[in-house]
């Protein structure tokens, strides 16, 4: 091993950053005992494992109008979705705002009035809403969800235990709605899958054992089918049904001195450890602390060190340095110029980066394996597995999905003998929460 590499991993190993990364089957083990433990259900510190009461439709509505919600980690959007006689689906209109929360701390009244406001332009335009929310909610027999957790930064307390569509109800009716009859709750990974699910939405005809959707975008989060036995529910589980593992919040994949760090400069500290390894939300701000103590230990030239002694950048600026993307409007890049650092000095930054970013790429790979797993489907190389994945994270992250997607093939096709697909649709979230309820 030369100097560089050297260098680079005994600073790794000083801060229990393990390179090589926990062994893909060892992580899957470990994440399929906490599902499991979601499942059986009073197990704290187990992913909650959400029962949606959903079993997935393999007919779209015809003839149908919904208003679709998806309040995601940083955004919040909002369409009208027009079913044809055919069951085709079309985004009549759309308009995106920011995630309310997000800049400071809102009261559950504002919180919902908020949205309500952004819903205005959508008065009346249909008798149902379908609310794709990106957080925890447990969802009840009649498809609302109660608040179980804010992650991604997001700011309202007093929001948490509210149920979504009964208080989304009370704040459009004080602005004069008067046609909205329903709204139904369901998490964006559940969204994701159903998009998968529809011949009408799909890309492509195909047959399929079973359907995943994965989010990695702001935050991080799967959903797949439950064909066996929810024992939390007792005799009330109806199979096959849709569960949101919130597999975020799982602690069974080893932790760096710089993931505890982090936890310092999050507002909720170290709830939803899985998620802050690998998720938009926060690797901005753990390659950040790599960096800075990449700084204090001079791996860098002192020009360098000097530079980014305080570094503090958000992911999408770190991406787009490490894709080559608009470097000239790139703050990082800028920062780089003028410190006037050496080659060196920029490969050692990147390494750190993509070092970071390939340990977020096997954590993610082994929580796909681990409810694919969990399905028991996949079996048959003509019947595999749909995943549909989503988020900018997964779709732009440097290096993330080409990696992902082989771990995967690795482990689950060539060692597991379970067959997969993973699938990108346009619009899934809209299109897939419309159909729900």
């Amino acid at each position: 091993m030369d100097n560089f590499h050297s260098r680079v991993a005994s600073f790794f190993s000083k801060y229990d950053f393990n390179i090589a990364g926990q062994q893909i089957d060892v992580s899957v083990r470990a994440l399929s005992e906490d599902l499991q433990l979601g499942l059986k259900g009073g197990n704290e510190g187990a992913p909650e494992m959400i029962p949606t009461w959903i079993t997935p439709a393999m007919e779209a509505p015809k003839n149908k109008r919904v208003i679709v919600i998806d309040a995601g980690g940083t955004n919040f959007r909002s369409f009208l979705v027009e079913f044809d006689m055919e069951g085709k689906a079309k985004i009549c209109k759309s308009a995106k705002s920011l995630m309310p929360a997000l800049d400071r701390e809102y009261g559950r009244e504002e919180f919902f009035d908020k949205i309500a406001e952004y819903l205005e332009y959508l008065r009346d335009e249909a008798e149902q809403i379908n609310f794709s929310f990106s957080y925890a909610v447990k969802i009840t027999p009649n498809i609302d969800g109660e608040v179980i957790r804010f992650s991604k930064e997001i700011k309202a307390k007093k929001v948490l235990g509210s149920l979504l569509g009964d208080s989304l109800m009370c704040a459009l009716a004080k602005r004069g709605w008067s046609r909205v009859k329903r709204v139904c709750v369901l998490n964006d990974t559940t969204a994701a899958l159903l998009s998968g699910c529809l011949p009408a939405l799909s890309v492509q005809h195909k047959e399929y054992s079973s359907y995943v959707g994965v989010i990695l975008g702001t935050g991080f989060n799967i959903a797949y089918i439950e064909n066996h036995s929810i024992p939390k529910l007792g005799d009330k589980a109806k199979l096959p049904q849709v569960i949101v593992s919130e597999i975020g919040k799982s602690d069974k994949v080893a932790v760096s001195k710089f993931d505890k760090a982090l936890y310092n400069e999050t507002s909720d500290g170290d709830v939803c450890k899985l998620e802050k390894m690998c998720s938009g939300a926060y690797l901005g701000k753990l390659i950040s602390i790599v960096i800075r103590a990449a700084c204090r230990n001079r791996l860098f030239s002192d020009s360098f060190c000097e530079a980014f002694d305080n570094a503090d950048y958000n992911f999408p600026e770190i991406n787009n340095f490490l894709c080559h993307v608009n470097l000239e409007q790139n703050s990082l890049a800028s920062v780089i110029k003028s410190s006037k650092g050496s080659d060196t000095d920029i490969d050692v930054l990147r390494r750190l980066a993509d070092t970071v970013l390939k340990r977020t790429a096997r954590i993610v790979a082994s929580s796909l394996a681990s409810v694919c797993i969990k399905s028991g489907k996949g079996k048959e190389s003509g019947k595999p597995i749909c995943i549909i994945a989503e988020g900018t994270t997964f779709d732009k992250g440097f290096g993330l999905k080409d990696e992902i997607s082989k771990l995967l093939y690795e482990y689950l096709t060539v060692k597991m003998g379970i067959y997969f697909e993973i699938k990108q649709l346009e619009n899934c979230v809209a299109l897939g929460a419309a159909v729900c309820g």
